[in-house]
């Protein structure tokens, strides 16, 4: 195990602000800090207590290189911390026990992860590993198995690395030791699609019913969602999960190489926003509220190049920085709604502006009228050249009518109208009244020669047809735009539009399960909870979603994505 010495932020002099994450107190005035007795930290993504209370392991993220690493300190704030890992990949669902012994999974892709014990990775099957639990010499551990919809329980032993499974009829959430030394699972049972939570007996290794539609909330309160209201569900669950997925908004820290800027640490963001517009988060004071934007957004900024946020994820070599318009808008978007609010201060406001004003200017080279926003020629992209997907130059068009009122510059709201007059030239209406779209303008369907030169690195690409339309996951930065040119007052979309976009949303279900696509599901691709309707789907208030929202809770299979309290959020927000 490596323990080498980690910074810590000087010792704090500001008022708390009386909120607490993890169980530690909370400094708003400084830069996402949690403070372990005498000694405040920055940056906590995530922490575990013994049960004895006398250790903490926690991971932060390093303002300096992004990278989430994980450290173990006496919690009563010695200041001294070890640190245990120090690698480019994610560590996440850390457990202590009273020994100080630390476990945790290690990222190794978006379905794959392993286990480690104080240093020591586990020779287990290859799989998702998440939610560890530690019950003295014992771990326990969810695995996910091949089909997303199947998990058990592993149960490893600590000194002998000898492990037992227990098949589980739960997507496991959380797998918990609770102060009575029971060992609890929480999840949505795979057989009644409703909230459950068993008990693991370890005398006869067999999992046994407690109690249905329900789920632990804080200090252990048990949570009968039956019964309960949509809005009051969703308050209890959201208070629930504050703790969970970065609370403090660390991962701004990060740099956007990996897209996690883009994709976890803006989604957070985002929520934050909406919870703040919307009259806060239960059990969280407006000033805390404000405190975590803040200080996230000014990070996001400072993070920034000067020309945005580029990334090396989708390059072809996945070392070359490639700046793509969808990952600059994704973290653009949601600054400069707080910007738009009041919540930036004066220096990162004046600086969101400058970065916002180069994106666009870089842009204008790649913007062809009548077709839209294309992939820079000749970048180390597979798709250099071609047309962008709709949801990705849709993204923009929500910075864009957030850069309109930002400046009032009038260039800005009519290139988003002029998205949003491309996008609707190519929606279909199905016999049945939905709203249909594909993923790529048609320009992609059909395909493209070598004689055309549109490629580089694709230099021809034969005619295709697109049968199931968008992918329900993606189609939600569209149905956003829509939803903010409704707000806007645009005449681009009918009320006719809106209501045809209700049905597709009707249509997406299939009996307790989604469907993958707008158009349905492949032959061998099941309907599943995973492609349940999210973000810009849950602004249209539809009461099914939100009541699906409020009862069934679906285990995140990426660590720190911050969809899920978003989710919660916007469902309890928009009726």
């Amino acid at each position: 195990m490596s323990c080498t010495s980690a910074p810590i932020v000087s010792p704090s002099t500001g008022q708390s602000s009386g909120a607490y994450f993890f169980g530690y107190p909370y400094d708003a005035n400084k830069d996402a800090l949690l403070v372990f007795g005498t000694c405040p930290v920055a940056n906590v993504l995530t922490l575990s207590t013994s049960s004895d209370s006398r250790w903490v392991a926690y991971s932060t993220v390093s303002a300096i290189t992004g990278r989430v690493d994980l450290f173990r300190m006496a919690a009563s704030g010695n200041c001294a911390p070890e640190q245990l890992t120090k690698t480019d990949t994610v560590e996440f669902d850390p457990v202590i026990d009273d020994t100080g012994s630390v476990a945790w999974a290690q990222m190794n892709s978006d379905s794959s992860s392993t286990v480690v014990i104080d240093g020591e990775a586990l020779d287990l099957p290859q799989g998702l590993y998440k939610g560890l639990a530690y019950d003295q010499d014992t771990l326990y551990v969810g695995q996910q198995l091949a089909s997303a919809d199947k998990w058990q329980l592993m149960v490893i032993n600590r000194s002998s690395r000898q492990y037992d499974t227990v098949s589980c009829p739960l997507l496991i959430d959380r797998i918990t030791v609770r102060s009575d030394n029971r060992v609890v699972l929480e999840g949505l049972d795979s057989a009644t699609n409703h909230m459950a939570i068993y008990d693991y007996h370890t005398d006869s290794k067999a999992l046994v019913r407690l109690q249905d539609n329900a789920v632990y909330g804080i200090d252990e309160q048990l949570i009968t969602l039956k019964g309960l209201s949509s809005d009051d569900s969703l308050k209890q669950l959201i208070q629930r999960d504050i703790d969970s997925d970065d609370p403090l908004l660390s991962y701004s820290s990060a740099n956007n190489a990996a897209g996690r800027l883009s994709y976890y640490a803006s989604y957070r963001l985002l929520g934050m926003l909406d919870a703040w517009q919307h009259g806060g988060i239960p059990g969280l004071s407006q000033a805390t509220l404000k405190a975590l934007i803040t200080h996230a957004a000014a990070k996001m900024i400072s993070n920034a190049k000067d020309y945005g946020w580029p990334t090396t994820k989708y390059s072809l070599d996945q070392h070359t920085e490639l700046s793509l318009l969808v990952n600059d808008a994704c973290v653009l978007y949601p600054l400069l709604k707080a910007y738009n609010a009041g919540l930036l201060d004066d220096q990162s406001g004046r600086r969101l502006l400058e970065i916002a004003k180069t994106i666009w200017d870089r842009n204008e080279s790649d913007w062809i009228q009548g077709q839209g926003y294309r992939f820079t020629p000749g970048i180390a992209y597979i798709w250099d050249g071609v047309t962008l997907p709709f949801n990705q130059q849709n993204a923009f068009g929500l910075a864009l009518l957030e850069l309109h009122t930002a400046t009032g510059d009038q260039k800005y709201l009519d290139r988003a109208l002029d998205l949003a007059k491309l996008f609707k030239s190519e929606m279909v209406q199905s016999d049945d009244g939905r709203l249909l779209w594909h993923y790529w303008p048609q320009r992609f369907y059909d395909g493209w020669t070598i004689s055309s030169g549109v490629s580089v690195n694709t230099p021809e690409r034969k005619p295709t047809q697109d049968t199931l339309f968008e992918d329900v996951s993606h189609s939600a930065w569209n149905v956003m735009f829509m939803v903010e040119l409704q707000k806007n007052q645009t005449i681009v979309f009918t009320g006719q539009d809106y209501s045809a976009l209700d049905k597709t949303l009707t249509g997406i279900k299939d009996g307790v399960s989604f469907n993958r696509f707008l158009g349905g599901s492949l032959p061998n691709q099941t309907p599943s909870l995973q492609y349940r309707p999210s973000y810009g789907w849950l602004f249209l208030g539809n009461d099914d979603l939100r009541s699906d929202y409020a009862t069934r809770v679906i285990t995140t299979t990426i660590p720190y994505d911050g969809d899920r309290l978003a989710n919660l959020i916007y469902a309890l927000n928009h009726d």
